[in-house]
């Protein structure tokens, strides 16, 4: 039974750090994307932070 656990912990943690390491890209990605669509539009860093509710 031990074998068995120490696998699945393994198994866990590996999942965990594939999820953990696609959560950091995924965000990664979302501010680049955010970033491209700024400079599109000409916006400067006060907007941007009205856009990205900063400013209240």
């Amino acid at each position: 039974m031990e074998e068995h656990e120490r696998a699945l912990r393994t198994h866990n943690g590996t999942l965990m750090d594939k999820m953990l390491e696609r959560q950091k890209k995924y965000h990664e990605v979302r501010m680049e994307r955010d970033r491209l669509v700024y400079d599109l539009y000409g916006l400067m860093e006060e907007e941007m932070k009205v856009v990205e509710g900063g400013l209240k």
